[in-house]
């Protein structure tokens, strides 16, 4: 039986991954089971005291997704001690600016669907 496919987000620093895996939690380009959704750089973000929010990332690699050197926001919401809910923004924007004006309240539906979260463990 085949393992189940996994989502994963790692922050680490000001770089933010996410992929989907196999099985080990790690990424690895060389592993036909992991899928690079982005990488990329969080360069501004809405406020970090509340418990949603938005993160805005420059894309170092987009995986076959996006394209680098472009901007997308990542919206979080019910940010706990434990956990937190994710969501990726679907459309990349040549701009900071642009993105931000698109993409900034993680809790509107209208830039980021309710059910397009998923929720991840800390």
């Amino acid at each position: 039986m085949a393992a189940a496919t996994e989502q994963f987000i790692q922050i680490k620093g000001t770089k933010l991954a996410e992929w989907s895996d196999y099985g080990d939690g790690i990424y690895n380009a060389a592993d036909n089971g992991d899928t690079l959704a982005e990488l990329g750089d969080i360069v501004d973000h809405t406020s970090t005291t509340q418990s949603s929010g938005v993160l805005y990332l420059r894309i170092i690699d987009g995986g076959d997704v996006f394209i680098a050197d472009k901007y997308i926001a990542v919206a979080l919401k019910n940010k706990t001690t434990a956990a937190v809910s994710f969501m990726t923004g679907a459309t990349a924007y040549g701009t900071i600016e642009a993105v931000k004006v698109a993409c900034n309240n993680a809790n509107d539906t209208g830039q980021f669907p309710a059910t397009g979260f998923y929720g991840y463990t800390k």
